[in-house]
C-alpha cells in the first residue's frame, strides 16, 4: 500500500470513527431519555393512584366540616388536573419514540462496526501481503495502526446514570 493509500485509508477510517462515536453518542442519549421518561411516568402513575384512592378511601374523614372538606376539594382538583395532562403529556408516545430511535441508533452503530472491522481487515491483509508477518500492532505499541475500535468505545460513556443532584 503506498503513502497516499494509506493516507486516504487513514482519513476514511478517521471520519468513519467519528461518525461511529456520533451513533453510539446518540444512542447512549435516546436510551437515557427513554429511562427518565419511563421513570417520570411510573412516579406520575404511583402519584396519580394515591390520589384517586386516597381522595375515595379517605371519602368520610375528608367530608368533615374542619379543614378536612378544603383538602379532600385540592386533592380532587389535583388529581382531575393530572389526569386531564396524562393524555396531552404522551408520555408513552414519546416512550415509543424514543425506543425506537434508540434501536435505529443500535442497528445503525451495528453497522459501523461491521464497516470499521471490515476496513481494518481489508488493510491488514493488503499489509500482510507486502510485508510478510509484519503484523499492525508491530512497533506501535499495540494500539495497531488505525485506532481500533476499543478507543472509540472508551469515549461512550456506558448505561443511564441517575444525574447527581448535588
Amino acid at each position: 500500500m503506498t503513502d497516499s493509500e494509506t493516507s486516504n485509508l487513514r482519513t476514511q477510517l478517521t471520519d468513519i470513527y467519528r461518525d461511529y462515536r456520533n451513533v453510539a453518542m446518540s444512542r447512549k442519549y435516546y436510551e437515557c431519555r427513554r429511562v427518565e421518561r419511563h421513570r417520570f411516568n411510573v412516579w406520575y402513575e404511583i402519584v396519580m393512584a394515591f390520589g384517586t384512592s386516597g381522595t375515595v378511601g379517605t371519602w368520610a374523614f375528608w367530608q368533615q366540616p374542619a379543614a378536612g372538606q378544603q383538602f379532600w376539594i385540592a386533592i380532587g382538583i389535583l388529581v382531575s388536573i393530572g389526569a386531564i395532562a396524562k393524555p396531552i403529556l404522551k408520555v408513552g408516545d414519546d416512550i415509543e419514540r424514543l425506543a425506537a430511535l434508540s434501536a435505529k441508533y443500535a442497528a445503525l452503530q451495528i453497522d459501523f462496526e461491521q464497516l470499521i472491522f471490515e476496513r481494518t481487515e481489508d488493510h491488514q491483509a493488503h499489509s500482510q501481503g507486502l510485508h510478510g508477518d509484519m503484523s499492525e500492532d508491530e512497533g506501535s505499541g499495540g494500539e495497531g495502526r488505525f485506532a481500533p475500535e476499543r478507543k472509540v468505545a472508551s469515549q461512550v460513556p456506558t448505561g443511564c446514570e441517575p444525574r447527581d443532584p448535588a
